[in-house]
C-alpha cells in the first residue's frame, strides 16, 4: 500500500445532493490511512456532512453552479451557455 505522507489532497465531491458526499466518505478514510492530509471542498450541503464526519479537517468553501437542462433534444449549447465567463 502505497504511504502519502504529508501529502495535502483536496476531496470536493459535487454537490448534486449528499450521494457524492457520502461516497467520498471512505475515500477520506483511505487518505487518512496513508498518511495524507485530506482538505474538504464543497458547497453547503455535501461540506456540512463533510465536516461532521471530519471536523478535525481543514475545508474551503466552493460554491455549487446551478445547471439547467434543455427541454429539446440536444444539451449541447444549453450547457454550453451556462459556462463560467470569468477570466476567460
Amino acid at each position: 500500500m502505497q504511504q502519502l505522507s504529508g501529502a495535502r489532497i483536496l476531496v470536493a465531491p459535487l454537490d448534486w445532493g449528499l450521494g457524492h458526499a457520502a461516497r467520498c466518505v471512505p475515500i477520506v478514510q483511505a487518505l487518512l490511512e496513508r498518511g495524507a492530509v485530506p482538505v474538504l471542498g464543497a458547497g453547503a450541503g455535501p461540506l456540512a456532512l463533510l465536516r461532521e464526519e471530519f471536523p478535525s479537517l481543514a475545508y474551503v468553501r466552493i460554491p455549487g453552479v446551478q445547471v439547467r437542462y434543455a427541454k429539446g433534444k440536444s444539451q449541447l449549447w444549453s450547457m454550453a451557455r451556462q459556462f463560467p465567463r470569468d477570466g476567460v
